[in-house]
């Protein structure tokens, strides 16, 4: 056992060189984490439905696809962010189907329909409806 130690002492820095590596990875780490995507552990996916926009991990809900049951508790789709030219969604984003934007391809992946209100898939409005955009 004492041999062990007596090899690991042998080829530890000082105290001095330590300290300067720990400052350094410590701004480094400050500059990765300043500069990073912020992502959350517990954030909900795009196309998934939430009660708040700050769940999602896209940090965006589509606007205007919105269901509220009896006025409270109201749901929404976190989105993808349309390109800022267009405003279009690209390929593999959350699109809305009111057409407040449109999918760049022109085209919607098959049986990505959804409504987070169930009636706006029959009544007319697509107003709570949204679809996945195709490559």
């Amino acid at each position: 056992m004492s041999s062990i130690f007596l090899k690991i002492t042998q080829f530890t820095p000082p105290l001095q060189t330590l300290k300067r590596l720990g400052l350094g990875v410590l701004c480094m780490l400050a500059l990765v984490a300043a500069n990073a995507p912020r992502t959350f552990a517990a954030c909900i996916p795009v196309g998934e439905s939430t009660s708040e926009r700050k769940l999602c991990c896209s940090r965006y809900t589509i606007p205007k696809v919105t269901y509220c049951p009896g006025g409270t508790n109201c749901q929404m789709v976190c989105g993808t962010r349309p390109v800022t030219d267009s405003p279009c969604i690209p390929p593999g984003g959350i699109d809305d189907i009111p057409t407040w934007s449109n999918c760049c391809t022109g085209r919607a992946v098959p049986g990505s329909y959804n409504c987070l209100d169930p009636a706006d898939a029959t009544n007319g409005t697509h107003a709570s409806c949204y679809h996945t955009c195709a490559p």
